[in-house]
């Protein structure tokens, strides 16, 4: 038999225990950095293991993929590489880079930096820098950085 104390202990917390012991949903984990470098109004997208029909869906907030770029990233999806880097659509400002899989090993970040060498070489030529000079190549060391920054804080 409960003494009143304990039965109005009981009543006032077993919801809040009830509550808290709930089993939380996991929430799906994202697939994708989305890096809006300002300075030249652009945006650099990397998606990890990902199709070309999930890339069209999350950047159709930007351009609208046809199903022919949605079948060329397919294939380069499929080509067995370990990642790419281009435009996001044809003649578009946007950058993308594919990895095969998230980053979390030294050979995965590996992938990822060289991928981002190459958005960072395609970005200096849309924007007009990318000369030999030590002007070019301190812009495209700066933005290089400020690239991987930006992934490390959100990777590690």
């Amino acid at each position: 038999m409960d003494l009143p104390v304990f039965k109005l202990l009981k009543e006032t917390f077993n919801p809040l225990i009830q509550i808290t012991m709930k089993k939380k949903t996991k929430r799906k984990e994202k697939k994708y950095i989305d890096i809006f470098i300002e300075i030249y109004k652009m945006n650099l997208i990397i998606f990890w293991d990902s199709t070309g029909e999930e890339i069209a869906k999350y950047v159709k907030k930007y351009s609208k993929l046809d199903s022919e770029s949605i079948k060329d990233l397919n294939k380069d999806i499929n080509s067995g590489c370990a990642g790419f880097s281009g435009s996001l659509y044809k003649d578009g400002i946007d950058k993308i880079i594919w990895l095969k899989e998230k980053p979390e090993k030294v050979h995965t970040f590996g992938v990822l930096y060289h991928e981002l060498h190459h958005a960072v070489e395609f970005i200096a030529d849309d924007k007009g820098f990318n000369g030999s000079s030590i002007t070019s190549k301190e812009a495209k060391a700066y933005l290089f950085e400020y690239i991987v920054n930006y992934c490390n804080t959100k990777l590690w």
